[in-house]
């Protein structure tokens, strides 16, 4: 199957984890690198590790010029000229490049062949000049803007996908541009889109973009990565197959170090259960198969930080199921010890539970007890292979091998549910869900 072409906006953490699997993976060209600071120290050297020296790197003004894919046809002719003359290019160059752009599928030999074929032929019959007139790029771009299809053209059309998706990894209020508008932008100029979450603070626009996918046919994967850790997707398949019969509770919990966190980060986050609890309510929905009817929250801030961003760092949902299912998230963001995660099921038949793996399998046992190696220290590590398989669906997705698992309506209802949450945490009250 023919590679598919994918650009990474935001070069962060997060991004960095992608691009890294991207490239491991072998299944993607990665095309673009976009950030708000192009080649600084990580890209160059990202760029170095991983044979990168032919992608694109670009910062994020330049980002509706890479979805258009103008830039990507433009610069490489640009790029190519010694003398200093920046608004043409040789008709030579044009056939070269698109020559060359197509060379690395087999799909489009025969077509190269021909377009080759065609070219001998003008030449003779001297009705190409020689190939020595120019081109300038006002008229390669207005030819750009009328192809379909996102393709790309040489002399008389070869085609070539230029680029199919996009990885979006930029803060939620990135600059110049919104992380939604990058993927709206992104639906609009007919790309695939895998986002992290959240997409947007405001549930609204989280289901403008869906609805735009939709028009367009595209997909819009939310980054929702803990659905594929190994064994919660195990824990999910027991509870579906009824090992624990009827579902009683629910208690999902999530701590962390303080690391990286800080006071422009929080301010811009929207708050502890958009920029963390997110995941937990997304899983005790999805784990459950049920929406809550109602839900209560508490939490305190003991930093001052926390308290000047109005955001807390320990938080408590409890959520009413329609079943009678309860279910409980306990979600802190500075604790001493390491990134603590665990997960527990209860069902009239019996309990699940997921518990916090060691870096290592070292156990020392000795008169005061067993000792046992330090629990992971950062979310990265603990869900590494989490974040290889939530891409690996979205390559089998935009490759028309399965449908997308992170469903629509419920990247939608997650967004309205962490809104309920924070007004119960404002409010002190139960807050009913519709």
């Amino acid at each position: 199957m023919e590679r598919k072409n994918i650009g990474v906006i935001g070069i962060g953490r997060i991004g960095e984890v992608h691009l890294c699997q991207l490239v491991q993976s072998g299944q993607v060209n990665v095309m673009y690198l976009v950030d708000i600071e192009p080649m600084h120290g990580k890209i160059r050297d990202l760029v170095k590790q991983y044979g990168l020296q032919n992608v694109k790197v670009s910062n994020t003004e330049e980002v509706t010029d890479m979805l258009s894919d103008k830039l990507n046809i433009i610069n490489p002719l640009k790029e190519s000229r010694n003398d200093n003359t920046l608004d043409s290019a040789k008709p030579g160059e044009w056939h070269e490049y698109f020559s060359e752009l197509n060379k690395s599928s087999e799909s489009h030999s025969n077509r190269i062949h021909e377009i080759r074929s065609g070219v001998e032929k003008l030449e003779k019959v001297k009705q190409f000049c020689e190939l020595d007139f120019r081109i300038s790029n006002k008229e390669i771009a207005n030819s750009v803007s009328k192809l379909k299809n996102g393709k790309a053209s040489g002399l008389d059309g070869i085609p070539a996908e230029i680029l199919d998706a996009v990885l979006i990894c930029s803060p939620v209020f990135g600059k110049p541009h919104k992380k939604s508008d990058l993927v709206k932008f992104a639906l609009q100029a007919g790309k695939h889109v895998f986002c992290e979450k959240p997409i947007d603070l405001d549930p609204g626009v989280v289901e403008e973009c869906y609805k735009l996918a939709e028009n367009r046919g595209k997909t819009l994967q939310c980054g929702f990565d803990k659905r594929f850790d190994i064994s919660i997707r195990k824990m999910y398949d027991k509870i579906k197959a009824r090992d624990l019969g009827e579902l009683r509770m629910i208690k999902l919990v999530a701590r962390e170090l303080p690391a990286w966190i800080n006071a422009e980060y929080l301010k811009s986050s929207g708050g502890i259960f958009v920029d963390s609890a997110i995941h937990e309510l997304d899983l005790i929905c999805w784990l459950s198969g049920e929406r809550p009817e109602s839900a209560v929250c508490f939490g305190h801030a003991k930093s001052q930080m926390f308290k000047e961003c109005n955001d807390v760092e320990c938080a408590m949902i409890m959520l009413k199921f329609p079943s009678g299912l309860v279910g409980y998230i306990e979600n802190v963001r500075g604790v001493p010890y390491g990134y603590d995660q665990r997960f527990e099921v209860l069902g009239e038949k019996g309990m699940l539970c997921i518990e916090n793996p060691s870096t290592t399998h070292l156990q020392l046992w000795n008169q005061d007890g067993r000792l046992l190696d330090t629990i992971e220290q950062h979310g990265l590590p603990r869900f590494y292979e989490a974040y290889r398989m939530e891409k690996q669906h979205f390559i089998d997705v935009i490759n028309g091998k399965v449908s997308c698992e992170v469903l629509p309506d419920e990247v939608i209802f997650n967004s309205k549910l962490t809104r309920y949450c924070t007004k119960s945490l404002r409010t002190g009250t139960i807050v009913n869900i519709p």
